[in-house]
């Protein structure tokens, strides 16, 4: 979880940055229509 304070502030929501905090740790993929989760170094699907 130490990840999330080093992620940009490129969502506005804070449980979506948790969601893609986990997804980098554990190096899962987030399945999601939402843009602005792209934009990190997470693998998106959908």
């Amino acid at each position: 979880m130490l990840q999330l304070f080093k992620l940009p502030a490129l969502h506005r929501d804070s449980f979506a940055r948790m969601l893609v905090c986990q997804a980098i740790a554990h190096g899962l993929g987030i399945v999601t229509p939402d843009a602005a989760i792209a934009n990190y170094p997470a693998r998106t699907l959908w």
